[in-house]
């Protein structure tokens, strides 16, 4: 076997804790999203309020303003983490992107290191068939009979110029890789 070693990944890891993280995560935005600007509304209130006496008409005005900057906070708040989730699946668009590409780059590895055993089982088998024949040729030469002495002697001669030629060819293939 060659020096390097196919290369296998480890199983994928199991998604639910992902999936739980990212509910946490949702409820959180939702939690924030409420909470923030009732928060905000209810300092704002107290600082006008403190030590002011408003007048019916003026404090309804007031309410309303009050729930109009609780709506635009919540807005505001709600465009600003729906930007940094999509900062955040383009990132983990990248992050997939760049795995998709590493395993690319293994399977060719792995079909590099699989063509060239193959092509060193098929130089080794050719190997084998010759080697069979010119043995199978010189037990024909130890035969009693001239005429199979003969065609022995030129099996010889024929396999031992197609093993030459293999072998250069073997040579000029690994030569070239």
């Amino acid at each position: 076997m060659s020096d390097e070693q196919i290369i296998i990944h480890p199983q994928p890891r199991k998604k639910w804790p992902y999936f739980a993280i990212g509910a946490a995560v949702l409820l959180v935005v939702i939690w924030v999203i409420y909470w923030v600007p009732q928060y905000q509304v209810k300092l704002l209130r107290e600082r006008i309020e403190n030590g002011q006496v408003i007048e019916t008409k003026d404090r309804l005005q007031l309410e309303k303003d009050y729930v109009d900057y609780a709506n635009k906070a919540r807005t505001t708040l709600a465009q600003i983490i729906g930007g940094l989730f999509v900062l955040g699946t383009i990132g983990v668009a990248l992050w997939n992107a760049r795995i998709a590409q590493t395993n690319a780059e293994t399977a060719q590895k792995n079909l590099k290191l699989t063509e060239d055993t193959a092509q060193k089982n098929l130089a080794h088998l050719e190997s084998s068939k010759i080697t069979e024949r010119f043995s199978k040729a010189l037990v024909l030469v130890d035969a009693v009979e001239p005429s199979a002495s003969i065609n022995a002697f030129h099996g010889v001669d024929t396999i031992g110029g197609l093993a030459c030629s293999l072998m250069k060819e073997v040579n000029n293939s690994i030569t070239v890789q």
